[in-house]
């Protein structure tokens, strides 16, 4: 008969209401079970166990301690059949928890006189361990099939790592070939804004040449107005020029 524990309330809970319960058997599963239950206080002692004859040992007693106790399962009649030799420590009180009210409860004990194992017993125990193979071999599969999934992952990282950085070297590509472009137009913009200023500021130069000669009434004030002018162009002619400097620089100056 199959056996948990429950910790934290101290119970030893058998999963069916009828059947052999094997002492020695429960015993066996609560060792197991305490290796990743450590933090609760020891369900069991034993004593006994020793060698008497070639044949035969002296019996094992197996002693509840710390207030653990064997609780039936609820709602049900139990008729059970336990096989093995288990006391409370002190002898003062019974195994057993009260079945719930209204329910009848039928333990025989079936007491060892040596600690030689019954054929229940045996089937009982290597049953337990061949479930706690077959758990480790699905445990292990799972951790297999987890392993490939990390590995298959990390591959992923790396591709998507190696796809980040030729980003990042073709954006610096077409950064720095857009920036080239710009720059040229600025140049070739800049150059022919330019020409066209100087052109006309040689075609007013020339005008101006002719004016002290011309009688024209004011003259002079047009002669003034015109060379205002091409101050004004020369200003502007050079306020371009240092825009497009200006813009040539702060573009480069983004450039790592």
């Amino acid at each position: 008969m199959d056996v948990m524990f429950d910790g934290a309330n101290k119970l030893i809970l058998p999963q069916e209401p009828t059947g052999v319960l094997s002492v020695k058997a429960m015993y066996s599963s609560w060792k197991e079970w305490v290796l990743d239950n450590m933090e609760y206080e020891q369900a069991f002692i034993t004593v006994g166990g020793d060698p008497i004859t070639a044949e035969n040992n002296i019996p094992t007693y197996y002693y509840l301690i710390n207030d653990w106790r064997i609780k039936w399962p609820s709602n049900s009649n139990i008729a059970v059949e336990v096989h093995g030799n288990i006391l409370v420590y002190g002898g003062l009180d019974t195994p057993y928890l009260p079945v719930d009210s209204g329910y009848s409860s039928t333990v025989t004990s079936v007491v060892a006189t040596n600690d030689k194992l019954t054929e229940e017993e045996l089937h009982s125990m290597l049953d337990n361990y061949i479930n706690k193979d077959m758990w480790k071999a699905n445990v292990e599969d799972g951790v297999a099939a987890i392993d490939g999934k990390v590995n298959g992952l990390v591959t992923a990282t790396d591709v998507i790592d190696s796809k980040v950085t030729q980003l990042r070297n073709y954006d610096d590509t077409i950064i720095n070939s857009k920036l080239d472009a710009i720059t040229s137009d600025i140049s070739i913009n800049k150059t022919d804004v330019i020409n066209d200023i100087n052109g006309a500021i040689d075609k007013i130069n020339n005008v101006l040449s002719y004016m002290p000669a011309l009688d024209v009434t004011n003259s002079g004030s047009i002669y003034s107005k015109l060379v205002g002018i091409v101050n004004d162009i020369q200003e502007v002619s050079t306020g371009i020029d240092n825009i497009a400097d200006d813009v040539y620089n702060k573009t480069f100056g983004r450039v790592v």
